[in-house]
């Protein structure tokens, strides 16, 4: 999963990318990925991408 990689990795230009992907993903419409959006949005571990969504 992208979030563990993302969590993993050290390297700032890699977890920049990861975020690219991570906020594609988010983005697409579905009631999954709506779900998937409230996790995020409810995780502090991952408050780096609440300002992403509404």
């Amino acid at each position: 999963m992208i979030l563990k990689q993302y969590e993993r990795s050290v390297n700032v230009n890699k977890k920049e990318q990861l975020c690219r992907k991570i906020i594609a993903e988010l983005r697409r419409d579905s009631a999954f990925t709506a779900f998937k959006r409230w996790i995020v949005m409810e995780s502090r571990h991952y408050s780096v991408f609440a300002d992403y969504f509404d």
